[in-house]
């Protein structure tokens, strides 16, 4: 709206006590604003690499940490039955064994005696041969049954097992690689680095949000951040939000639950800082859906980037529970969105664009 002003526009009282945009109270806001945009446009923008969703407006909701047992992981198997040959040396034989496409046997291996002792040749010489990915092998009779590995889990689930004969040699009841799970636990330290990378971003809105009201003067203080972060140097750098799961060194999910307070503290301590000075440019305040308790003191608390102890996952109590790999990533990812949000919208209240430096008070 824009409100054109006359040297008469304010004669006796008329629209002073107005209460709208083209009250008193209103115009001299309006001007404050645009005073504001003005001196917030020398300010540089940050450099977001953070990873988060496109903007919305709304600081997503940081989902709880979920306590939880992780069992370990399981190696997929596969199997085939030497069913046929005779002794000829180089000329019946198994050339190649192929799991996925790729070769797990490496070299060739004669027909020799029976098809159970031709099929313990074959199991020894796909143990003894590093593939990549590896594979291991057992015999049992006739049957050689291939075992990937626990950490490609329910991922080798389906992969084709496909033996190369020639002679005549011949082999049967083939079974795809199949069984595997997959750990569902987040490793201990792979969480704890992704933590850094949400702690730096922090850093960074916090010391933009300084440098703005060095020019819009709308905060109480300075910010104080005592989060922890990494010097910041105008630049978010990304934010991990996909860790890969392991069945080992779990994430200790109370250590976790502890840690993620301090970071929606945080979050929620700067979303009120810029508000503050979105309102102060005349821009629409975030939605702060975080779930954190913000400190109202212009400090930014210090933020922990350790769980604790590793633990087992050996059940859902806080001694042992761990931390899925699922509930890991979705509060990696809202953590992302956070800091996404709140980039967004320093770097829209720093804007220089023609549509955002509009004057919004005419004098005529």
């Amino acid at each position: 709206m824009t409100t054109f002003v006359r040297k008469t526009y304010f004669s006796g009282a008329g629209r002073v006590y107005d209460a709208d945009d083209g009250g008193l109270a209103g115009i001299v806001r309006q001007l404050a604003q645009s005073i504001a945009k003005v001196a917030a446009s020398s300010v540089t923008a940050l450099t977001d690499n953070s990873g988060g969703p496109a903007s919305n407006g709304v600081i997503p909701l940081v989902p709880a940490v979920v306590n939880a047992s992780t069992p370990a992981a399981v190696a997929a198997t596969g199997a085939f039955t030497v069913t046929g040959g005779t002794a000829s040396a180089g000329v019946n034989k198994v050339s190649a064994i192929l799991v996925n496409g790729v070769d797990v046997l490496g070299a060739s291996v004669d027909w020799a005696t029976d098809n159970a002792t031709t099929a313990t040749a074959l199991a020894a010489q796909i143990t003894s041969y590093s593939s990549t990915p590896e594979y291991t092998a057992t015999a049992l009779g006739a049957v050689v049954t291939i075992t990937g590995t626990t950490a490609a889990g329910a991922g080798a689930n389906g992969f084709v097992v496909a033996p190369t004969v020639a002679g005549n040699v011949t082999v049967g009841s083939i079974v795809a690689m199949h069984g595997g799970v997959t750990a569902p636990g987040a490793q201990k330290a792979a969480l704890e680095a992704a933590l850094v990378t949400v702690r730096d971003g922090l850093a960074e809105i916090a010391a933009k949000c300084t440098t703005i009201n060095g020019k819009v003067p709308a905060l109480t203080a300075s910010i104080t951040d005592n989060s922890g972060g990494a010097t910041a140097d105008g630049t978010i750098g990304a934010i991990t939000q996909v860790l890969t799961a392991v069945s080992t060194s779990f994430a200790s999910a109370a250590g976790f639950r502890a840690a993620l307070t301090t970071y929606t503290a945080a979050i929620a301590t700067l979303a009120v800082e810029v508000n503050k000075l979105a309102v102060a440019t005349g821009q629409t305040p975030l939605v702060d859906s975080s779930g954190g308790v913000p400190a109202y003191t212009n400090t930014v608390s210090a933020v922990s980037v350790t769980t604790g102890t590793a633990t087992s996952g050996a059940d859902v109590t806080d001694a042992n529970a761990g931390v899925t790999i699922t509930n890991a990533n979705a509060i990696l990812v809202a953590m992302a969105d956070a800091v996404k949000e709140m980039a967004t919208k320093l770097n829209a209240i720093v804007s220089a664009s023609s549509g955002y430096l509009v004057a919004s008070v005419i004098a005529v």
